[in-house]
Formats: C-alpha cells, structure tokens, sequence
C-alpha cells in the first residue's frame, strides 16, 4: 500500500551496479520517500517508463555499462524535468565538466554518503522538480490565455471594424441625397465618431501587437518608415496646410523592433499635426535625426498648441487628453512610453504652450 505522504512527495530513482548499496539506499530512505531501484540503464529506463511519478533520478558515476554521466547525457532530453543527482567516490574534474556540460546534473554527492546530506540532496531535487512541474502548467495557461486574447484582437479588429466601415459608407451616401444642412451636420458628427473609434481600434492593434513583439533584429530605414508613416496621414483633415520636413542622417544599418518603432513615431507624427494651431499660418512638422548603429535619436517637433507646464507629466498617462473635445483617445502619449520602455530607450518632452511641443527620443541598436 502506498503512504499518502509518499504519494504527494513524488518517488526516487536509484542507480548502482553493486547491491548492496542498493539495498542499503532502499532500507535508509524507504520511510521517507518511495524507493525505486536499477543496476543498471537499461533497468533504469524500463523504471523510467514504468513510473511517473520518479522526480529524482540518483545515479553512481562508476558502472561497467555506462558511466552515471553518460546515462544522464542519454536521458535528459527524454525526461527533461527529472532531477539528477550523481554519486561519485573519486575526484575527477572531467567528470564533473561532463555531468555540468553533457548531463545537466543537479548536484554531486560524494561516496561514502552522509544519510542527512542525501536526504537535503532529495528534497531539494523534489522542490526543483514541483517548481518546474507549476510553471510548466502556469506557461501552458498563459500560453492558453494568449491564444484567446489573439482570437479576441482578431475579433476586435474584424467584427467591429466591419460594422464601423458600413456606417461610414452610409453615411457617405447620405450626405450626397440630403441638402438639409441640419442633417448634413448630423452625418458628419456620425463620420467624425466613427473615425475616431476605429482609430482607437488600430491604437488598441498596434499596442497589442508591439507589446507581443520580441525581435528587435529588424534592419529599419527611419527615412523610409518616416515617408511611410507621413503618406498615411497626409491627407487626413487635419494634416491639409501642414508643411512636413524630414532631416533623417542614417549611414549604418540600424536594428531593432520595427513594429515598436513605428508604433511610436506613429503616434509623435500624428499628434504633432493634430493639435496645430487654428490661426497659425506657418504650420510645420519637423522630424530630424541621426543614426548609428548603437543609437537612433529622432526628434519630432512642431509649431502647434503646445502642453501647459503643469500637464507635462500628464502626457504620458492612459486616457489623458488635452482637450475633451478633441478626436484622441487618450492612448497615443500611453502607448509611446510604452514601447518606448520595451526598446529600452528613452524619451525627452520639452514644450511651450501656445508655441509648439519638441519630442526626442533615443533608442539603442542590437548589437551584433
């Protein structure tokens, strides 16, 4: 009959081509753990297969057969997650590189062995073993989690822009049948709340996405994602009058997440032509910088309404908005520091208001 204690502990493997000490192992550890034994890796391996509930495997270096190291080197890839332990009577610094490099052992015990210092080796073996054991199932729920979250982004961006793209056409359609200028008014209120949440939308996409993005090994053209970012927008509303100037310095091959990137000079471009300045006849936005492989510092600025110097810190928090009435949603400056924490680089606001905003940013290069 199995002790209920022995059962939540989990089971010991050990082997040894001598039986007696097999037979004294089994007798001094049996009240405290179950004792499996082989005298060799054959017998070991039918024990493996045999019992699952083996979280410790301790072997003797010196068998006719197979040294413990090499047993070990054979099965870590099959049992992973199994904790080895090696028993060695003899000083060998080879040995112990190999167990390190080949087997991936745990801990080294020396022969003749000390009951208490066994007994300390085991336990820890099984703590490691049920550590391991809790973060496999946490990353299998997680990795779970994920998945639905993918389905959802999907959702989002699918099942609800489509809706929106249909209330936009008709919309679009009424506007050339009416001629009351209430209505017309109406439908271009519908218009105005229908772009802005679909580009709440895309806020939402782009952040999801460059949150889930590990690779920084992509080889970014700022002139050409900067022209690829300003082709977008240049014909929104808000972007008519605006002069655009791009100074972008870039000899060497600079790496790191394109996504991320883009991500934030997306939302810096945008907000710089959103918020100008009604009255102000020289509308510009300006973005220069410098490249090197180590460093890209861009800075992005403009003429338009500027931030009040006791909302600089505000910028940056979700949902923040300058004005109430304007079409943001709050999410832009929050996603930036964002992305901007995940490339590990940093980011400088200088601002005036009612003069115009300077935004710099530096982002360090992978290195090779």
């Amino acid at each position: 009959m199995i002790d209920f204690k022995q059962e939540q502990i989990g089971a010991v493997l050990y082997v040894d081509d001598e039986q007696n000490n097999l037979n004294s192992f089994r007798s001094t550890f049996r009240r405290d753990y179950r004792i499996y034994t082989a005298n060799n890796a054959v017998e070991a391996l039918k024990s493996l297969k045999s019992h699952s509930d083996i979280k410790v495997i301790i072997s003797d270096q010196r068998m006719p057969d197979v040294t413990g190291v090499e047993f070990f080197e054979k099965i870590r890839y099959i049992y992973p997650n199994k904790v080895r332990i090696i028993l060695t009577g003899y000083s060998d610094i080879k040995a112990v590189m190999d167990a390190i490099n080949k087997g991936q052992v745990y801990r080294f015990i020396d022969k003749p062995w000390n009951n208490n210092l066994v007994k300390l080796a085991i336990q820890d073996g099984i703590d490691l073993f049920n550590t391991r054991h809790s973060l496999a199932d946490k990353n299998e729920s997680l990795q779970t989690a994920y998945n639905e979250l993918d389905k959802f982004v999907y959702s989002v961006s699918h099942d609800l822009r489509s809706p929106l793209m249909s209330i936009l056409g008709i919309a679009n359609l009424a506007e050339l049948d009416l001629e009351d200028k209430k209505a017309l008014e109406y439908f271009s209120s519908i218009k105005g709340m229908v772009g802005k949440l679909d580009g709440y939308i895309h806020q939402i996409i782009d952040h999801y996405k460059g949150s889930h993005s590990m690779d920084n090994s992509d080889s970014i053209d700022f002139n050409g994602l900067i022209s690829e970012i300003i082709d977008s927008i240049k014909y929104h509303p808000s972007a008519q009058g605006v002069d655009f100037r791009v100074e972008i310095n870039q000899l060497d091959e600079f790496r790191s997440n394109r996504m991320n990137i883009k991500t934030v000079l997306s939302n810096l471009i945008s907000n710089a032509f959103k918020y100008q300045r009604e009255e102000e006849s020289g509308k510009f936005v300006k973005v220069i910088g410098d490249v090197t492989s180590s460093q890209a510092k861009i800075t992005v600025s403009d003429n338009g309404v500027g931030i009040k110097e006791d909302k600089k810190e505000e910028v940056f928090n979700m949902f923040y908005r300058a004005k109430q009435d304007n079409t943001g949603t709050g999410l832009g400056l929050f996603i930036v520091s964002e992305a901007i924490e995940k490339l590990g680089g940093t980011i400088n606001l200088e601002s005036e208001y009612g003069k115009g905003t300077e935004i710099t940013l530096k982002l360090p290069g992978k290195s090779e």
